[in-house]
């Protein structure tokens, strides 16, 4: 996946970091290529791992199984979301149980999909 991603991405990406802003929550930065994933959260005062609530993912464009530029929304899986069945069930927090969206551009139904999966932290 890329680190940074096309145009309409990162449209999609700027207004996510203003809806975490307004949350409390900060960008943490970029996790490198093995996990290709931003993340963000609350620094704490360990300015490199911080306590992180949410990963989001720019998925290629040469992509076969997801919409090209597209972006992967995954949090922890927590008691307001667990049991919420249009959030996508993954493994994909180091291990541990999450629940995840794509946002596909052009696709406001998606954009607000996240915002609920958002607002489940």
């Amino acid at each position: 996946m890329p680190e940074i991603g096309t145009r309409r991405q990162i449209e999609i990406f700027n207004k996510l970091t203003q809806d975490f802003a307004q949350k409390g929550h900060e960008y943490l930065g970029y996790n490198g290529p093995n996990d290709d994933s931003h993340k963000f959260g609350i620094a704490e005062t360990d300015l490199i791992r911080g306590k992180i609530c949410c990963y989001i993912q720019f998925i290629s464009v040469n992509t076969r199984t997801r919409s090209p530029e597209s972006l992967k929304v995954v949090v922890r899986q927590n008691q307001r979301n667990g049991n919420v069945e249009e959030f996508n069930v993954g493994n994909d927090w180091f291990g541990k149980g999450s629940r995840h969206v794509f946002i596909i551009p052009g696709d406001k139904e998606s954009y607000n999909k996240a915002l609920r999966l958002i607002n489940t932290i």
